[in-house]
């Protein structure tokens, strides 16, 4: 309701100011100077509602009643909304519309930056993204000015939750026995479960369902069988029980088969693999184990592979034309048979060309270059070449011995040396009664043995032979050994002890005949030598011996308050103690670590020991007092 009021001039009017009316029609109202106007928001339209009147003669007269109003100038416009923020689901459709008809520009912004692709009044997404989420302003322009309605907050959801896959023990082992599912994230097993884990008793197909605001999902079927017995599963194998290749190729195992109730995959070779055939290159047992929710089994095919066994070197035997062992010779008009070691598919070579196969091979004639070979894994393995040689006589020649006298003497080990001047072949008949081929210069006999006959011969018989006698006596072995080992520098001369067998004799440094002098000697150790001999053998046995000057270990005032005196002496000295304690003792050892004589209970002040029966040598005094030990050296000398 307006009331009107005079205005001046005879002119009269409502009330007009500066403040706006919003109506409950939805429509605002305002005053200027022709009257008040009346703004439709919903029409944007703007036109004079109520004009101003004058009188005129006494008659009132309205001015421009439904007069069009002109506007001059209005900033961009937009329609106000009641809600600034929306929660949308991913991929669906979203537009926001300002509802605004006289901008000249619109800028969106999204968390403050400018976003180039929206860039009308109506922010419009066909299938919005996480991407677009965020805060959206916008800027309206026009040439009046620019107008910035409310920003908006979009939340984007995601879709529907996508069930996890599922997945577990899917074999049930017979009644009573349970299988658990595992990968429930937040859904709902078909079970009507929410657990994250689902226990089954039953077989049967099993899922998960997720639901959210935007929609639901399902996860990945799940088959729960249910076997005839609580069984591993059984493999069918092809595996043989054992083969064999060369070192370095391989061979291509066959049988990895699913189990016979078609429950269970395929089983893992012994070597990891997990496909239906594997190869095998190293030397062990090849077997594939299958597994299933009840139980795991190995197959029961075991197959053992090793490689072949290595090929050794061909060995060459002869034989005369009676069969009897020979040698590498031909007398003439005779033939010698050739045998090689038992080897796979041996054959022979001369010059490196083959001439024959088999394990046997017949020559009449001597020549070199003879082999006796086979083949391992592709590779040749041969003997060494040898020679045929022809004879046609035994030799004549007589073998000669060096040195050339009848008898050696030794007493440990000597050697005869042997020559021929002709012949390639030659024995030692021993005193062991056995023949001893060699094709060496030298023969080493021992002491005892007697005589030795050496023969010449070759593939057409024996020749001369000349023979050596060996005559030797047993190696001595002298024994010796010094009773004292430590003496002082002024000690007197020592006995050297009698060493075995008696007679020998004593050699080193301070020794005089079977004497030693400490004082000849000088400080230090040393060697003394017994030397015993008997015709042209002799040996020796060595023992040694410590001189000390002694002089180190005279003792004078110590800052422990322990002091010995004499030292040296004759084994008669004292020990006195210059400091308080309640318990002290003393124990004499001599230098091999033995204790000597008894325990001597100590006093504060002066003790004397008495021991005149000690032998020459250094001895080891242990002074404990209240507990701690105070080792010292005293020194013997007679």
């Amino acid at each position: 309701k307006y009331g009107l009021s005079p205005l001046g001039y005879g002119i009269t009017g409502p009330f007009y100011g500066t403040g706006l009316l919003s109506a409950s029609n939805g429509k605002i109202y305002g005053s200027f100077q022709k009257g008040i106007f009346e703004y439709d928001p919903i029409a944007d339209t703007l036109r004079l509602r109520a004009p101003l009147q004058y009188v005129v003669g006494g008659t009132v007269y309205p001015y421009g009643l439904n007069s069009p109003m002109i506007e001059i100038c209005r900033k961009p416009n937009y329609k106000p909304r009641s809600t600034t923020s929306f929660t949308v689901c991913a991929g669906s459709h979203f537009a926001y519309d300002l509802h605004n008809v006289n901008a000249t520009g619109v800028v969106w912004r999204r968390n403050g930056n400018v976003v180039a692709t929206q860039h009308n009044q109506r922010l419009e997404f066909s299938a919005i993204t996480a991407a677009d989420a965020g805060t959206w302003a916008c800027t309206l322009t026009n040439q009046c000015g620019t107008t910035e309605p409310p920003p908006i907050t979009i939340t984007v959801q995601s879709g529907a939750f996508t069930a996890s896959t599922i997945g577990g023990d899917t074999l049930l082992c017979g009644t009573g026995d349970s299988a658990v599912l595992t990968g429930n994230n937040g859904g709902t097993w078909s079970t009507g479960a929410t657990t994250p884990t689902l226990a089954v008793t039953e077989p049967g197909y099993y899922y998960v369902t997720n639901q959210n605001a935007c929609g639901g999902s399902m996860s990945n079927l799940i088959h729960v069988a249910h076997s005839d017995s609580a069984r591993a599963p059984t493999m069918l194998d092809h595996l043989p029980p054992t083969a064999s290749i060369c070192p370095g190729d391989s061979m291509l195992l066959q049988g990895n088969q699913t189990d016979i109730w078609g429950v269970a995959p395929t089983g893992v070779w012994s070597t990891g693999a997990t496909g239906p055939s594997t190869w095998a290159k190293d030397p062990g047992w090849y077997y594939v184990t299958a597994t299933n929710a009840c139980n795991s089994d190995t197959s029961a095919g075991r197959m053992l592979l090793d490689f072949f066994p290595p090929t050794p070197t061909p060995q060459v035997s002869f034989f005369n034309g009676v069969g009897n062992a020979a040698g590498p010779w031909l007398c003439t008009g005779d033939s010698v048979r050739l045998h090689s070691s038992d080897t796979a598919q041996p054959f022979w070579l001369q010059d490196g060309s083959y001439i024959a196969t088999g394990p046997d091979l017949w020559v009449h004639a001597g020549g070199g270059g003879y082999q006796a070979a086979t083949y391992y894994c592709g590779a040749l393995v041969a003997s060494a070449p040898f020679t045929i040689t022809m004879d046609s006589l035994p030799p004549t020649a007589m073998p000669v011995i060096e040195p050339n006298v009848e008898t050696l003497i030794g007493c440990n080990l000597d050697i005869a040396y042997i020559s021929t001047p002709s012949t390639a072949y030659w024995r030692w008949s021993g005193s062991d009664g056995m023949d001893h081929y060699d094709t060496t210069a030298t023969l080493t006999v021992d002491w005892n043995v007697g005589a030795y006959v050496l023969t010449a011969f070759n593939g057409c018989g024996d020749g001369p032979s000349n023979y050596i006698s060996i005559y030797g006596e047993p190696p001595l072995q002298p024994q010796f050994q010094l009773a004292d080992t430590l003496l002082c520098i002024n000690h007197g001369t020592l006995t050297l002890p009698s060493g075995t067998p008696a007679g020998g004799t004593y050699s080193g440094a301070g020794v005089a005949g079977s004497t030693f002098s400490p004082a000849l000697a000088g400080a230090g150790t040393h060697a003394i030598t017994y030397t015993y001999g008997t015709g042209n053998c002799t040996a020796q046995a060595t023992d040694s011996i410590t001189v000390d000057l002694c002089a180190g270990v005279v003792e004078t005032d110590h800052a422990d308050g322990i002091r010995i005196s004499p030292n040296p002496n004759n084994g008669t000295f004292q020990v006195r103690i210059e400091r308080s304690f309640k318990v002290g003792s003393l124990l004499l050892y001599d230098a091999n670590g033995k204790r000597v004589g008894k325990a001597v209970r100590l006093v504060p002040g002066a003790n004397e020991l008495h021991a005149p029966d000690l032998a020459a040598g250094l001895y080891q005094l242990r002074i404990e007092l209240d507990g701690v030990v105070e080792n010292r050296t005293v020194s013997v000398v007679k």
